[in-house]
């Protein structure tokens, strides 16, 4: 923990040195602390230890803005449930649900905060889901929540402070016949608007439509 008013004042020169050393040392280790440096300044950086993430003081010095997570590992790997909490702002889950269905419990969107957002990766081939659940009465989407059941399947989940949204990703995914006239078969490497699929075999088709060019369409 090292923090500082970053105001030094008058003294003998050992007495001011110790003051300006003290404002650096605090600087660099990002303000840290269990609560929030006091005074605060615009754009000011504290790294929150009681939260574990890195947050910056907005410009009209009125509130925090929660920036980074401040453990030290980016990417876990998950085969149980578990609580996913402001600290893991960035990070990303490789979930595990070979030996049972995986639950990722969201905290609140109000405790998470505007911009938080988080990656859940499903590792397995086996038919177990991961689930991402909201809080409470809120939503993802506008769902009650949301399910991984293919392996290779990913999400982002964002937050704007009061409900959460993702974006679903199935590159890697295998893409089996929906309808007659399918032409697309292997695994995706590329999704596009209107449900174009290029493939790692460098196909490109569309479902349902027996189109392989967009001017086939």
């Amino acid at each position: 923990m090292s923090q500082s008013s970053l105001n030094v004042a008058n003294g003998s020169g050992a007495e001011v040195r110790t003051g300006i050393n003290a404002g650096m040392q605090a600087l660099g280790t990002l303000m840290s602390g269990p609560s929030a440096p006091n005074p605060t300044y615009p754009n000011l950086l504290w790294s929150d230890e009681t939260n574990q993430v890195i947050r910056r003081r907005n410009a009209g010095n009125t509130a925090w803005v929660t920036i980074a997570t401040a453990r030290d590992t980016l990417q876990e790997n998950r085969s149980a449930s578990f609580t996913v909490a402001a600290a893991d702002f960035g990070r990303t889950f490789n979930l595990n649900a070979a030996g049972g269905a995986v639950s990722a419990s969201l905290d609140p969107a109000a405790v998470l905060g505007n911009g938080w957002h988080a990656t859940f990766f499903k590792t397995d081939a086996g038919s177990n889901t991961v689930t991402i659940t909201p809080d409470g009465a809120e939503t993802i989407n506008g769902q009650a929540s949301l399910v991984l059941d293919t392996q290779f399947q990913s999400v982002v989940v964002t937050t704007d402070g009061v409900a959460f949204f993702a974006t679903v990703s199935s590159i890697g995914q295998a893409v089996a016949a929906q309808n007659v006239g399918d032409v697309i078969t292997g695994y995706a490497s590329r999704s596009y608007a209107n449900g174009w699929l290029k493939m790692h075999d460098g196909t490109i088709g569309k479902f349902g439509s027996g189109a392989t060019t967009a001017d086939d369409n």
